[in-house]
């Protein structure tokens, strides 16, 4: 039979609780658990964390490890093989077509347009 235990963690990871069903993780700060590192680790960057820098920088090398599509044209890099091959038929090479209305900027996408115009004017 298995018996419930408490292990340590490093302080910044929280606790492993045991059990029948699966481990938990908890976060020191909150209480709240998790099934997954990956979430505990995740939650802390994001939610449990208020030191903005490091959630950038955070932000940043998680960025960086996923792009490894590389556009032979352009050298542009993409995390998804399906961001590259859209960027290849629509945007490569071809003359951005969407036109803000308010300052001329150009976007290869309406959506990005769409986007600019809400967050800039």
């Amino acid at each position: 039979m298995y018996t419930r235990r408490l292990r340590s963690m490093s302080s910044s990871q929280g606790i492993i609780i045991g059990g029948k069903g699966p481990r938990k993780y908890l976060c020191n700060d909150c209480s709240r658990t998790f099934a997954l590192k990956a979430s505990l680790l995740r939650h802390k960057a994001y939610e449990c964390n208020k030191d903005r820098q490091s959630q950038d920088e955070y932000d940043n090398k998680a960025r960086k490890s996923k792009k490894k599509h590389v556009c032979i044209r352009c050298n542009r890099v993409y995390a998804f093989f399906t961001s590259l091959w859209r960027h290849q038929k629509y945007e490569c090479g071809v003359e951005p077509k969407f036109i803000c209305p308010i300052c001329k900027g150009r976007f290869a996408q309406k959506s990005n347009l769409d986007r600019h115009v809400r967050s800039k004017h």
